[in-house]
Parts: structure tokens; sequence; C-alpha cells
């Protein structure tokens, strides 16, 4: 594990639950597929505090006294792509399509909308591997509902509200002053079998046979969202893998579970 900050950790979001949250005035964005790092004293960090390797050129004119929060991306539907790049310690080409997106800078002592605006000024404007996330100011409920379809159709994950007064969580805890908005709930599952396919899919996989990951009681299967891939070299058993659903069945399990990755 590396050392970052130990007084500083990356705050947390919760979800927005309309009628109980006011996003008026907050700040919105999309919410990124990425992978969530931190730029510290000249290098950047998992959320974790696992360090990252980025070729020389990637870093170039970084700023050194400022600590920033940000997604390491690659675009709407690359999440695996960019993991498989990121966490090699020897860079390779791909780091040529990643960029640092950042939406934060937690060492300063302001609200968030400056913080955001002194974040800005700092960033190398020659340096096409860093930018500032964007944001926009939600007017309304509906707004949130309009951004949310339009991102969602066009492969993205969600929304985010971030409240433009509040500070920042330094506690690495979960906030209402950040939220994130989606369709659709995500949670993890322990792969415990594997169902054979029928059909098209015979002589591969058909569907996971999981369990809730803190609830082994909870069984169910997974059969869709995998690729054809995913369907000749299914996860382990015992893999972690996320999923996605609309909501829970009365006994607590999940309606309609789609595969979506396995948790790296």
């Amino acid at each position: 594990m590396a050392a970052i900050n130990p007084s500083v950790l990356p705050e947390l979001s919760n979800k927005y639950i309309p009628g109980k949250h006011d996003p008026v005035g907050w700040y919105m964005s999309e919410k990124l597929d990425g992978v969530r790092a931190w730029w510290i004293d000249g290098k950047i960090y998992s959320r974790e505090g696992h360090v990252f390797y980025p070729p020389e050129y990637f870093i170039e004119g970084f700023p050194t006294d400022i600590i920033l929060d940000g997604e390491l991306y690659m675009g709407r539907g690359n999440f695996q792509t960019c993991v498989g790049t990121v966490k090699r310690h020897v860079p390779t080409e791909a780091w040529k399509k990643v960029q640092f997106v950042v939406f934060d800078a937690p060492s300063v002592s302001a609200c968030f909308a400056d913080r955001l605006l002194e974040a800005a000024k700092r960033i190398p404007v020659r340096n096409p591997h860093i930018r500032i996330l964007d944001q926009i100011i939600c007017t309304d409920t509906e707004h949130v509902n309009r951004m949310l379809i339009e991102i969602e159709n066009n492969g993205g994950e969600g929304v985010m509200l971030r409240h433009p007064m509040s500070l920042y969580n330094i506690h690495g805890k979960r906030t209402s002053n950040v939220l994130k908005v989606k369709t659709m709930h995500d949670a993890e599952a322990v792969v415990i079998g594997h169902e054979p396919g029928k059909g098209r899919h015979e002589g591969r996989l058909g569907a996971l046979l999981c369990t809730m990951e803190y609830t082994p009681t909870k069984k169910f299967k997974i059969g869709s969202g995998f690729t054809d891939e995913e369907r000749e070299n299914p996860p382990e058993i015992g893999t972690v893998v996320s999923y996605r659903y609309f909501e829970l069945t009365k006994s607590g399990i999940p309606r309609f579970p789609v595969f979506y990755r396995i948790r790296k």
C-alpha cells in the first residue's frame, strides 16, 4: 500500500432520492465509468492507495502544490480497457488514450464551487491528458431526469450531483453533499457455480449461480449481460462480480439481474 496523506481520504457519494433531495442549484456532471484516482505529491494513486505508473508525458505540467481528485478515463464503455491499462507497472501505448478528469481539489480549504475554480487555474493547458470535468447548474428535478436519460441512452453511467457550498469530506466517508443518480442499482455477488447454456449458448455459459456478497444465504442467477467471450471464459467460482438490477423481490432477491463486470 502506497503512502497517501492519511489526513485526507477520498469522499464517497450517497444515492440521490427524488423527493428527499432538492437538487436545485447543485452542480451536475456525468458519472464517469473510469478508475478513481488522486494526484498527490507528483504521483497518481488509486482510491485504495496503490500507485499508478503513467508515462512521463502523461503527467507533464501537472501541479505539485495541490491534491486533485478525479478519474482515469478512456471514454464510455471502456472501463475494462482502462483498468487493464493503468494497473500495469510498465506503461503501454494505451496511456495515450487515457485522461485524468478532475472533479475536485481536496487540499483547497473552500466550498466545492471555489475548489473547482482553483483546480481549473492549475490545469496545464498544453497537456491533453488532464482536464476539469464539465459541470452545469441544476435548475429542477426534471433537469436531472433529462440529463440522466441523455447520458444513459448514449452508453454513460449516470449523473453526479455536488452541493456548491459543501466542504470536502476528508474522512473517506459517504456524504449527502455528493449524490449519484442512476436508473439501475448495482451490487456485488460471489460466483458459486455455472449453469450450462441452451440453444445458441449450448456448450458455454448460460448463467452464473451466485450469492449476495454479504448475504450468502441469498442465492440467485445472473443470465444476461455477458459478451460472447465472457460466456466462453466465465468468471471462476469464488470470483466477486458486479451486477445491476432494477429492484429487489419481497424475499430480497434482485429482480432481472444483469452482469456488469468482474470486480477488480
